[in-house]
């Protein structure tokens, strides 16, 4: 037995026929489910990120990264939550290429207006 057309959705990237379960909500569209479906979705935005870190760099990419958790912080979003693997990729960096993370932590830190130096070398 086949499932009800009304519980069924054509991707708009791969063009098949899934059920709506294998799309994302979204309060924007008629139907409250995303135009394409979870795994077009999530290989979109692994693709953006990964071409993002590749022409940004390393820190560059990881900066931007908790610039934006900043902002969504200050906005009073109750939701967010860095991710285990943001958190683990920032370690790596640190251990990896400890000159460039010093340098990102100052940078963030410049940014935030917090004084890098401690009243006692003053």
């Amino acid at each position: 037995m086949s499932m009800p057309l009304l519980l069924q959705k054509i991707c708009t990237q791969c063009g098949e026929l899934k059920p709506l379960s294998k799309f994302y909500r979204s309060a924007a569209a008629k139907d409250r489910h995303m135009a394409e479906c979870a795994a077009c979705t999530r290989a979109r935005v692994d693709a953006s990120k990964a071409w993002r870190r590749e022409h940004l760099g390393e820190a560059e990419y990881l900066l931007r990264q908790r610039e934006t958790a900043r902002r969504s912080r200050a906005s009073g979003r109750t939701d967010y939550r860095p991710t285990k693997a943001r958190t683990l990729a920032l370690l790596e960096l640190g251990r990896r290429h400890p000159k460039e993370y010093a340098a990102l932590v100052r940078l963030e830190r410049a940014h935030l207006g917090l004084d890098p130096t401690p009243q006692s070398q003053k």
